[in-house]
Formats: structure tokens, C-alpha cells, sequence
């Protein structure tokens, strides 16, 4: 009666690791194309409100050298801290291998004085499967915003 139950727990143990093995191949699985090494944003620290201001945001990416290149974009979105409405944004095309790829940013300071707290959402889409976002990262940036 013992062996039966161990030939009987032992066929059930190989049918889970066999339907295991199949599920495991099925699964999609997805690898950065450009990885973001690093995000150095470049903004006056200090503005007149209602004033027009370029923040200059480079990026340094790491990106796979065996990918068409002319479907991955790198954007630039300037979100106030804490709400999801975006202000400006800009495009720039991403490069294979190591680069470093600089995203001009126009905006407009609000009239009121104070410290204006953005951020600056750095997204890497991958244009030719559906517009996949590739990866995703945010930096804070804060400029001392003057009466005008």
C-alpha cells in the first residue's frame, strides 16, 4: 500500500513540474532595449514668475546594439510634484551603445513666488512594438520662483 501511494504522489510531483516547464516557455519576457544610466538635469535655480525657462535634462543611456534604432524615442515630460498633469514635454531619438543624448525643455514658471517643485519624467518607448514603454524613471527638480 505504501509503494502505491509513492508511485502515486511521484507521478503527480512529474505532472506539475512537466506543466511547469511548459508554463514557464509561454510567459513573455521583456529586457530593457536602452537602459537609463543616469539623469542630470540642467535649470537656473532661481526665475521671475510668468518667465520662459529652458531646462536642459540629459540622459545617459546604455542601449542595445542590436535593435533598429529608428523606433526608439526618448521623452521628456515636466510634471508638478505630486499631480499627473503634465506641462511640457519633448522628444529626442535614443542611439545604440553607450550615449548621451541632452532633451530641451521649454516652460513657463507660475506667477506666484515660491519654490516650484517639478518633475521630470524620463520615458524610453519602443516605437516599433506598439509604443512599449522600455523603461521609465523620474528626477525631482526645484527652481526658486521671484516676483515678477
Amino acid at each position: 500500500m505504501q509503494a502505491s501511494a509513492m508511485r502515486k504522489s511521484a507521478c503527480y510531483l512529474a505532472l506539475i513540474l512537466a506543466v511547469t516547464s511548459l508554463l514557464v516557455g509561454v510567459l513573455p519576457v521583456h529586457a530593457s532595449i536602452c537602459e537609463v544610466l543616469d539623469i542630470l538635469p540642467n535649470y537656473p535655480a532661481q526665475t521671475g514668475g510668468g518667465q520662459a525657462i529652458e531646462i536642459n535634462v540629459n540622459v545617459v543611456l546604455n542601449c542595445s546594439p542590436y535593435y533598429s534604432y529608428d523606433y526608439m524615442v526618448l521623452r521628456v515630460d515636466l510634471m508638478p510634484a505630486g499631480i499627473t498633469r503634465i506641462i511640457a514635454t519633448e522628444v529626442a531619438r535614443a542611439y545604440p551603445y553607450l550615449s548621451s543624448v541632452t532633451v530641451h525643455v521649454l516652460v513657463f514658471a507660475p506667477n506666484l513666488s515660491g519654490s516650484w517643485y517639478l518633475n521630470a519624467v524620463v520615458t524610453v518607448v519602443d516605437l516599433f512594438h506598439n509604443s512599449r514603454i522600455d523603461s521609465i524613471n523620474t528626477v525631482p527638480i526645484i527652481i526658486q520662483v521671484k516676483p515678477s
